[in-house]
């Protein structure tokens, strides 16, 4: 085979296996939007069975819960619920009912995109609340009527409701609470062209969230932080922080099991790689599960306004006009008052007509854009619209007209560059923190690792000392048995003629001696000793502490019960099998588990009261595991029986090598 056809497979191979991947994810994806609608309808069910039976103020909670649970499904049926709910607490003089259903109320009616429309529910809302002196409730009241004017470009009011949140939520100690307040104030500074003032708030809203994220709090709210600060570094120039930023907002999406945002976020990270091709099929899978988690049509085609917006722009970078006209261009975007769509898409599709010379158009859509821009604060916008005014009148070859607003842009966007600058630098500044917090984080670690190497160092001492102190103790023991001996048999050799029974009875304790120290000296086997100290040293560089310490425990108990029986010629049974399990115990946590065994006894066996040589078993044993088990790949098992018949105490030991 050619080496090109070898390339080609190798390619369509490696195509193939990236397909699977993006169905798999894809799947995956689906599933978790099914998942979130089998839940809901779950929950709606539950509420319709307690709506049966209940009355006054059950009925208008319940209401209440079920209005928003139908978002999604039928915004007709949430808003009669809705209503519902506010006609019986009125009726019933339930205030804190009629507040829900207010709220409610105007959240659907927000959300079909009657922005204005839905202010004047929001309003009534806190006075209900500060009736029953509901703070918290209030607060968040306070703070979704300054959304709703944050929506509709009323930067200036919304802000001054947000900074009223800020004293409760720091006096509450709630920090969920005074994050988002941080974040929606730096909203405002934002689309009014504040830079340094936006990333004051930003930067506030980052630091809370990341820490009531890493305390295991809703990973939601550091998702909205990382894209607003991603935002803040985009413009500022550094693109390498702002796809950093904006990839922890795309986890923090997929963590939530949002499919949509996660798939819009990957857009706007292709964007800014300049990847249309890859953005716009990542906005399209955002547009796909929007589509598939929305039932309501009127709700979905608002949400879907985001991903198609982006796609067109997406069109308008590579200057494909035509197309990215066919995303801006429908008659639902045009149908509403201004709001935070409105300034974006005004500045676009007039972009778009200067794009394709076709200057009337662009006038048409410019002017349009001056008046809201001007009535909303929005500096940015403005001195883009001037600067399209001068472009567009030079085009036309009016002279003084393309004057005049140069001129204004010239003014606004100086007045903007002192603020791009002081956020520039207040980026640079936090670059240069980050890196110094970095550092410090690079030398406490070095710090730990060198205290834990002292430690390490220390157990390694003691360990030494304590094999020392073992080898000292033997051999003192070995050699006062040795004097002992000795001085028995001289003595028996001198009364050898006339105390033949005692010569009898001494050489007899000789041998038993000798026995006793040789099954001492197999007890205490050396090599076994020194494998059990490596043992123990590697746990300790492995810095397994409770291994180490669970293995040097058993073994100090088995030297202890060694030398405590080799002082007897008999022993109990039971003594002898706790000598053994706690010599298997140690093999198995040496060879890491390699082995498991079971010891069994007959039930009319009374281990406390039979007396057995010390260590019997165990030579036997270690045979078994290591001519038996050790040299199996798999893991092996040992059983060791203990039975009585007649007089006789058998034992058995089975291995599977």
């Amino acid at each position: 085979m050619k080496p090109c056809k070898y390339i080609l497979l190798i390619l369509s191979q490696a195509s193939l296996t990236l397909f699977c991947q993006a169905q798999g994810t894809l799947q995956q994806q689906e599933q978790q939007i099914y998942r979130q609608h089998q839940l809901q309808r779950a929950r709606i069910d539950s509420l319709q069975k307690i709506l049966l039976t209940a009355t006054d103020r059950t009925k208008v909670t319940c209401l209440n819960r079920l209005s928003p649970e139908y978002y999604l499904f039928n915004t007709d049926t949430a808003w009669n619920c809705a209503s519902e709910a506010y006609t019986l607490a009125v009726k019933i003089n339930f205030t804190k009912g009629m507040a829900e259903a207010l709220h409610n109320l105007g959240q659907i009616t927000q959300e079909r995109i009657d922005v204005s429309g839905a202010e004047k529910y929001f309003r009534q809302v806190p006075d209900f609340y500060k009736k029953i002196h509901a703070l918290e409730e209030y607060n968040k009241a306070i703070r979704t009527l300054g959304y709703n004017l944050l929506l509709q470009l009323r930067f200036d009011e919304a802000r001054a409701l947000f900074e009223k949140n800020l004293a409760y939520y720091k006096g509450a100690a709630d920090e969920e609470g005074l994050a988002y307040t941080y974040r929606v104030i730096g909203k405002t500074y934002d689309d009014q062209g504040y830079y340094e003032k936006a990333f004051e708030y930003f930067r506030k809203d980052l630091e809370i969230s990341g820490k009531i994220t890493e305390n295991g709090s809703r990973r939601s709210l550091f998702m909205g932080s990382n894209f607003y600060m991603g935002s803040l570094y985009k413009h500022a120039g550094d693109e390498n922080t702002a796809l950093a930023y904006y990839r922890m907002s795309a986890q923090r999406a997929k963590e939530n099991e949002l499919p949509d945002v996660y798939n819009s976020r990957m857009g706007d990270i292709y964007v800014l790689l300049h990847n249309y091709d890859s953005a716009r099929y990542y906005y399209e899978l955002a547009h796909y599960f929007i589509t598939l988690r929305l039932v309501d049509t009127a709700i979905r085609k608002v949400f879907l306004s985001d991903p198609d917006i982006n796609i067109g722009e997406t069109y308008l970078a590579q200057k494909k006009y035509d197309k990215a006209l066919e995303y801006f261009i429908k008659p639902f975007r045009f149908s509403f008052p201004a709001n935070f769509l409105t300034l974006k898409v005004l500045n676009d599709v007039a972009r778009i007509y200067e794009g394709q010379k076709k200057i009337t158009e662009s006038f048409q859509y410019a002017k349009k854009l001056l008046d809201v821009a001007q009535a909303a604060g929005s500096r940015q916008y403005i001195r883009d619209v001037f600067e399209l005014h001068w472009r567009l009148y030079d085009q036309q070859g009016k002279t003084d007209s393309a004057y005049k607003y140069h001129l204004l842009y010239t003014a606004m966007n100086d007045s903007l560059a002192r603020d791009v600058q002081l956020r520039n630098m207040a980026v640079a500044e936090m670059k240069v923190e980050n890196g110094l917090k970095e550092s410090r984080i690079t030398l406490l670690s070095k710090e730990k690792e060198i205290q834990q190497q002292q430690k390490q160092l220390l157990f390694l001492g003691l360990t030494g000392l304590a094999l020392i102190s073992i080898v000292v103790f033997r051999n003192i023991l070995l050699k006062r048995r040795y004097e002992i001996n000795k001085r028995k048999h001289a003595e028996n050799e001198l009364q050898l003629q006339k105390l033949e029974y005692e010569t009898s009875k001494a050489e007899l304790q000789k041998q038993a001696t000798e026995l006793e120290m040789q099954a001492l000296r197999a007890q205490m086997n050396p090599h076994f000793i020194f494998n059990s100290l490596n043992s123990i040293n590697r746990f300790i560089l492995q810095n397994n502490k409770d291994q180490a310490a669970e293995y040097l425990t058993k073994f100090s108990k088995l030297v202890r019960m060694i030398l405590q029986n080799s002082q007897a010629s008999l022993i109990t049974l039971e003594s002898e099998l706790g000598s053994l399990e706690l010599y298997l115990d140690l093999e198995a946590l040496r060879f890491d588990n390699h082995f498991t065994y079971k010891v069994k006894l007959s039930s009319d066996i009374e281990t406390e009261m039979l007396k057995v040589p010390p260590l019997i078993i165990q030579p036997y044993v270690e045979n078994a595991i290591w001519h038996g088990l050790m040299h199996k790949d798999e893991k092996g098992h040992l059983d060791i029986e203990v039975s009585q018949r007649n007089e006789l105490l058998f034992f058995k030991i089975t291995d599977d090598g």
